[in-house]
């Protein structure tokens, strides 16, 4: 199967002068397309720092995270410029303070910010702007202001910019946290069908165990020594 990503020997933490905090030991892995992987282990082990990591906005301490771009040559995803990086990745992290006085339409279109050249985005973009509103199930509220939805109508807005911005890799983190368990099974099993239909890499931190033994297909299980264990569907059933 296809890797959108490929992960070597990388160790993630903090450095700060000659002091060096070492969350997740070295690991090598390849991320592949059209499949939800979740990102598991107690408060504090590394699950967020491994997904800044990955997106390209923490370095990490030693390894690397390797694309094929923009062609069939294999690069490191930190050589890349950050436009060139958007064109890979696409990370949600959990938002604080006031949601802006947008509409959804309009804050779903800032997905397309790394098409844009001075103001001019490509002919189709408003077409794929109503294709991803409609896919996502947030085109009956379109016009309405995202600081006036529900936490489960913010979660699909923020999903369908991300969608908008056409990366193979897109990362969550903890992106059922603070729903109810309707809308929580509704993120999870959307994130599903995104990974299978669209052939994307979608990884998510999650606590949800329960849920994520629904609908992931691998499971990234960190421990507080910062050994991280990649496991299929069936072999994280006896874990979790």
């Amino acid at each position: 199967m296809k890797s959108n990503l490929s992960v070597r020997e990388l160790s993630v933490g903090f450095e700060s002068g000659k002091e060096v905090r070492v969350l997740i030991a070295p690991i090598s892995l390849d991320v592949e397309a059209g499949t939800l992987i979740a990102v598991v282990g107690a408060n504090g082990v590394g699950k967020s720092t491994l997904l800044r990591t990955l997106a390209g906005l923490q370095k990490p301490l030693s390894g690397g995270v390797f694309c094929e771009f923009p062609l069939k040559w294999e690069v490191s995803l930190f050589s890349l410029p950050v436009k060139a990086r958007s064109s890979i990745v696409c990370s949600l992290f959990r938002r604080s303070g006031e949601l802006p006085r947008l509409s959804v339409r309009d804050y779903v279109s800032l997905g397309r910010y790394r098409f844009s050249d001075f103001g001019k985005e490509t002919t189709d973009a408003e077409d794929k702007l109503n294709q991803v509103l409609l896919d996502l199930s947030v085109d009956g509220f379109s016009e309405r202001m995202v600081c006036e939805l529900s936490d489960g109508e913010f979660q699909r807005v923020e999903i369908a910019r991300a969608l908008l911005q056409e990366t193979p890799v897109l990362l969550l983190d903890e992106p059922t946290s603070h729903l109810d368990y309707h809308s929580r099974v509704e993120i999870m099993s959307l994130l599903k069908r995104i990974a299978k239909d669209r052939g994307l890499s979608v990884i998510v931190s999650t606590h949800e165990l329960d849920l994520a033994a629904q609908y992931c297909d691998q499971f990234w299980i960190v421990s507080s020594s910062g050994v991280l264990k990649c496991q299929s569907h069936l072999e994280a059933k006896d874990v979790m």
